[in-house]
């Protein structure tokens, strides 16, 4: 589980979000699924719509959306470290 307040790269939450549920990755930053996606949302993060993961576990064919170039500004999001992280606080 990570601390509250950890930095964490956008294009690694992007992958987090496109590997398991947004249920299952929110707690890991002490959200609640609704929280992370407003956060994704925040970073132009695309997340997985409805009913995907019921596809995957169907076999049936998906898409992932790719996750386009970050175009905020540091004064949009609050500034970024020098490594493209920001940090995610929860609860």
């Amino acid at each position: 589980m990570r601390r509250r307040g950890t930095p964490v790269n956008r294009e690694a939450l992007y992958e987090e979000v496109w590997t398991d549920a947004v249920t299952v990755v929110a707690p890991r930053y002490g959200l609640s699924d609704v929280g992370l996606v407003k956060i994704c949302t925040k970073l132009g993060i695309p997340v997985p719509p409805r009913g995907y993961w019921a596809k995957v576990k169907a076999g049936r064919p998906t898409r992932k959306v790719p996750l386009k170039q970050d175009t905020l500004s540091e004064k949009e999001t609050g500034g970024t470290a020098s490594n493209g992280t920001r940090p995610i606080r929860g609860k």
